[in-house]
């Protein structure tokens, strides 16, 4: 896919946009890439990992080591709390788009 032309291209930072997946603090390309397309066209947008059984395993375990870790924190005391304001206003901002699909 030409990026230059790809919708994902009026990215501000197209660094941000990441297409394997974090499993535990590490990017995994996986075996395999999937398409993903936008409802509202079909055009794709990016091509992903497309992930097995034993990285799916990785990814539980991980997570369940983080949520014990993370026990009777306040969210500004771990990671999530520096995104949480900026992840908000980006979810009012998505949901108060007005852009039909398909």
């Amino acid at each position: 896919m030409d990026m230059k032309t790809a919708p994902l291209s009026l990215l501000n930072d197209p660094s941000l946009l990441k297409t394997d997946a974090l499993i535990n603090g590490h990017w995994v390309a996986g075996t395999a890439r999937f398409d993903v397309n936008d409802p509202s066209n079909g055009k794709k947008l990016a091509d992903v990992a497309n992930l097995g059984p034993q990285d799916a395993e990785a990814a539980i375990a991980a997570a369940n080591a983080a949520s014990a870790a993370n026990a009777g924190m306040v969210a500004k005391q771990h990671r999530l709390g520096a995104w949480s304001p900026a992840l908000f206003r980006s979810v009012i901002r998505v949901r108060n788009l007005d852009t039909p699909c398909k």
